[in-house]
């Protein structure tokens, strides 16, 4: 087992969905795991959102949205919830 895959189960037996890094702006699922090549120290266990469930507005008041992705990961899970609440 290589540290990849003992970092991916331990991030699903404790509730998250991947791996996002805030100052980097910077997020991967398990799909699509490390695409940079690294795991860096910044990296911090993340939940996805689906940025696609929200509307233009809820979009345009969320300051972690980037219309470049229809993804979005965050350390946070309360950060999609309070997005949802905009709605």
């Amino acid at each position: 087992m290589n540290t990849p895959d003992i970092l991916k189960d331990w991030l699903v037996k404790n509730g998250y969905t991947g791996l996002c890094n805030c100052d980097a702006e910077c997020g991967c699922g398990f799909e699509d795991f490390a695409p940079c090549g690294e795991i860096g120290l910044c990296c911090e266990a993340a939940h996805r959102c689906d940025c696609d469930k929200c509307d233009q507005k809820t979009k345009d008041e969320c300051g972690l949205f980037s219309s470049e992705y229809d993804v979005m990961f965050t350390p946070n899970n309360d950060s999609c919830v309070k997005r949802k609440e905009l709605q």
